[in-house]
């Protein structure tokens, strides 16, 4: 299964497609708010998302990042699960990245256990237990 992480804050003016350009590979998107005032995270909810809002003050990447994979975990993600971690103003597009694509066939999802740069987005594999202070989901 892939998961889809985004870590988002006042982005609704591009959400929708950032959201739509991952849905055909993520089976479930989680997303962190950071507080955003203008109707984000109820776009992403409306869009079948499974938004939770950042119990920090302020923007500190890997804490966040960190906060999404736990969430992950505690959500129902399994050791060999993917995570596919998207800025909030980014969007695949599935011509420039040939190792990863679309699936053609519902319930299957083309990816590889190897690391695949679309523009700057990346998915990555890795679960490894004892890392930090995460519950052992790594991307």
């Amino acid at each position: 299964m892939i998961i889809g992480l985004l870590r988002i804050k006042n982005e609704a003016r591009w959400i929708e497609r950032v959201v739509r350009s991952i849905q055909p590979v993520c089976r479930r998107i989680l997303i962190l708010d950071d507080h955003s005032t203008d109707g984000t995270p109820e776009i992403c909810e409306s869009l079948g998302c499974q938004p939770f809002r950042s119990p920090f003050d302020g923007i500190h990447e890997a804490r966040d990042k960190d906060y999404l994979l736990e969430k992950a975990w505690e959500t129902g993600a399994a050791v060999g699960d993917y995570c596919l971690m998207v800025d909030g103003d980014e969007a695949l597009h599935w011509t420039t990245c040939p190792r990863f694509s679309p699936p053609r066939v519902q319930g299957q999802f083309a990816a590889r256990r190897t690391s695949c740069t679309c523009g700057t987005a990346r998915i990555r594999c890795g679960w490894i237990a004892g890392i930090g202070n995460s519950t052992g989901l790594r991307c």
